[in-house]
């Protein structure tokens, strides 16, 4: 759930705009970069579109949205999905993306679990 009337109304706009059709045409690269493999972990969509379009799209600061980035595991699930649904990336996708940012993370960090 979007606790701020800010996140809440950036939201709304979102799914006005149906999600299939968002207004940035960058969106569209990213299924077909995922698909060849040069999108393998979260944080690569953004070599193809910029983190503060997406952040204004999905109702976040440019700032929070960077540590979003800095630590994906702290994206909430609606959140997760709705930057899936802009980049037409199912749940399973856009939650591996995540995964393998969080997991590469940790073996470059020697941790396990």
């Amino acid at each position: 759930m979007i606790k701020t009337d800010k996140g809440r109304k950036a939201m709304d706009e979102v799914c006005r705009r149906g999600l299939g059709k968002p207004v940035d045409v960058r969106y569209k690269t990213i299924r077909p970069m995922f698909r060849s493999g040069d999108i393998r972990v979260f944080k690569d969509i953004f070599l193809y579109i910029k983190k503060t379009v997406v952040a204004k799209d999905i109702g976040k600061s440019g700032r929070r949205f960077t540590f979003l980035l800095s630590r994906p595991e702290k994206f909430t699930v609606e959140e997760a999905m709705t930057v899936g649904k802009l980049c037409d990336l199912s749940f399973e996708e856009i939650m591996g993306l995540i995964k393998a940012q969080v997991e590469s993370r940790r073996v470059g960090r020697g941790t396990s679990e």
